[in-house]
C-alpha cells in the first residue's frame, strides 16, 4: 500500500500517547477504507 502521511501521523499520535500497539489496528483499518472505498469529499 502507498505511504500516507495522515496515517503516519496517527501512528506517531498513538505511540506518543503510549496506546497499546494493538490500538495501531486502527491505523490498519483506516487504511484499508481508504484503499478500497477512497477519501470522502465533505
Amino acid at each position: 500500500m502507498s505511504y500516507s502521511p495522515f496515517l503516519e501521523s496517527v501512528r506517531v499520535e498513538l505511540r506518543t500517547k503510549h496506546y497499546s500497539l494493538k490500538t495501531e489496528s486502527y491505523v490498519d483499518t483506516q487504511r484499508y477504507l481508504l484503499a478500497h472505498i477512497g477519501p470522502v469529499d465533505q
